[in-house]
């Protein structure tokens, strides 16, 4: 049955192993998605890590579910990662916007534009990746048809952004006392603007 914007629910599957050291499904189903700017984007959390080396034998907490890492409001934690599929609407238009992330872009389905801040704009379809350096870029949907995408977010050394209008004004940065604080306020002040075109 179709989600909220007409794709097929994502459907995630969760290994691990059993007490004998063979390998087994610890988790399947559907993923929620929570509304963002509006309403007008859907994001479903896949995973997240707090570590850039993940205790893969010993950990058994579910990474799109434990707290606080459930679509809170982090883009990614510090030293860590995420996989988070994003579904944009018809008609939209993204903000100009960057984070100090690499980041693999996919296009799952559908049809999207990439803009960079100088002005260049690429179209991507099903099956294309780009890889996004912490760079000044927006998303528009320009198409008649919603569009998902799964990015996976790889915390990354800061880019200097002295006098950046894009990047998340410094006084708020100042006034958090960690990036992983940080990544949480910019992704309010980010899709509080996501705007249909």
């Amino acid at each position: 049955m179709p989600g909220k914007s007409g794709l097929e629910p994502n459907t995630r599957f969760v290994t691990t192993h059993d007490s004998s050291g063979k390998s087994t499904f610890m988790k399947e189903g559907t993923v929620d998605v929570v509304p963002v700017g509006g309403g007008a984007a859907l994001f479903a959390l896949m995973w997240s890590t707090d570590t850039a080396k993940p205790d893969i034998v010993n950990d058994e907490r579910d990474g799109g579910e434990a707290s606080p890492q459930k679509n809170d409001g982090v883009l990614c934690r510090e030293n860590g990662n995420t996989l988070r599929y994003i579904d944009f609407p018809p008609q939209s238009k993204g903000l100009m916007h960057r984070t100090d992330t690499l980041d693999y872009g996919i296009v799952l389905k559908g049809d999207i534009e990439l803009e960079l801040d100088n002005g260049e704009k690429k179209s991507m379809k099903s099956g294309d990746v780009a890889v996004q350096r912490g760079t000044n870029h927006a998303w528009n949907n320009n198409t008649g048809n919603w569009t998902r995408m799964a990015f996976v977010m790889i915390d990354a050394q800061p880019v200097p952004h002295d006098n950046d209008k894009f990047y998340f004004p410094s006084t708020a940065v100042a006034a958090v006392s960690s990036r992983s604080e940080y990544h949480m306020l910019y992704r309010v002040y980010l899709l509080a603007t996501f705007t249909f075109a």
